[in-house]
């Protein structure tokens, strides 16, 4: 007797953060999905479809909410490139983010900075936000032999460049990674009630922007290396 087909949705913003496990899986292009490039693939294990949003807020949560239109998913997976905070997470390192919350939403006054959370119209408790946070309810769905770090992170559509940026945010939400779209993905599947993880790897440190000391290939392989060991692991359906 077979088990169900695994029907996975993988997101991320660029093929480039995918690209080593789309090549081998042999993924082949998926144009069910409009306005958006989208892969497919199937394993034993699993079916997926992949959906390459764009980066940023505004392009993820219409893409993710699309493609969740589409069909039912067993699980939803944000792959990518993040930015860390802290030695602790050094480059290439993979992470499980826990946590998202939007770090450059809000109001400016006189030279400060008002997150919207503090703001007097707004409800930081309003489903699915926890005091201003969007929590994933089920951390540690992808079992792995080691599991992996997880992280609280800030999702903005600007990347912190400036020390005074990096050092405003540090302040008012004390982040360990910071990409541009996790929170769009964490929203949007809290409300359709699906069941999802964000997974990461380091690319950078979160400091003035020097791209020369980035490694992005290093913690693309890394990501794509967890993602495919994860695949190969689940159970067989077929």
């Amino acid at each position: 007797m077979s088990l169900q087909p695994f029907q996975l949705l993988l997101v991320a913003a660029t093929t480039a953060e995918l690209e080593p496990l789309l090549q081998h899986f042999g993924a082949a292009e998926n144009p069910a999905l409009p306005g958006v490039q989208g892969f497919e693939f199937t394993t034993s294990q699993c079916r997926v479809m992949v959906c390459i949003t764009g980066a940023g807020i505004l392009h993820t949560a219409y893409h993710v909410g699309n493609a969740l239109q589409q069909q039912h998913f067993t699980l939803a997976i944000a792959a990518g490139i993040a930015g860390s905070f802290t030695p602790k997470l050094p480059i290439g390192t993979v992470v499980e983010v826990y946590r998202q919350q939007i770090a450059d939403l809000g109001a400016e006054n006189h030279g400060h900075f008002i997150p919207i959370e503090q703001m007097p119209f707004y409800n930081p408790n309003l489903f699915p936000y926890q005091n201003g946070c969007l929590y994933n309810p089920n951390p540690g769905t992808l079992l792995l032999k080691e599991p992996l770090p997880r992280v609280a992170g800030i999702t903005v559509n600007t990347v912190s460049g400036r020390k005074s940026t990096i050092q405003l945010r540090r302040k008012l939400y004390k982040p360990d990674v910071e990409c541009m779209e996790g929170a769009a993905f964490f929203y949007t599947c809290l409300l359709q009630g699906v069941n999802f993880a964000e997974i990461r790897a380091i690319s950078n440190y979160v400091e003035p922007r020097n791209t020369a000391i980035w490694n992005i290939p290093l913690a693309i392989n890394n990501l794509c290396k967890c993602l495919s060991d994860w695949i190969l692991q689940l159970p067989p359906t077929a």
